[in-house]
């Protein structure tokens, strides 16, 4: 297939090696693999708010991201361990995390 995406997923799967493994193998050479995923700051005035609440109860207790171990900060690498080459894309007004490249598919992973 051309293209295949992973929207807000990868921070879900417990083993993101192989799924990013299969993205891979379903994108044929030279096509484009979309992975969509938050930043390490998304939500983080939410957690310090509950953090301070529950706090109270619990000292020392932090909430700990969903979405700590797929990144925009993050992805790049675990992308690149499959993926020839990756881009980041922020919004507008957003630093880039990592230098834009052509985002091109490398060849088949062979197991």
């Amino acid at each position: 297939m051309p293209a295949s995406s992973s929207v807000h997923m990868l921070y879900h799967v417990p083993d993101r090696v192989s799924a990013i493994r299969e993205l891979r193998r379903v994108v044929a050479a030279g096509g484009t693999c979309i992975a969509v995923t938050n930043g390490d700051a998304h939500t983080r005035s939410l957690r310090v708010l509950v953090e301070h609440a529950v706090g109270r109860e619990t000292p020392g207790w932090q909430m700990r991201p969903a979405t700590h171990a797929f990144t925009a900060e993050n992805a790049s690498a675990q992308l690149a361990a499959a993926f020839e080459s990756v881009t980041c894309v922020r919004p507008a007004g957003m630093p880039h995390v990592i230098t834009p490249r052509s985002c091109r598919a490398a060849p088949a992973i062979t197991a």
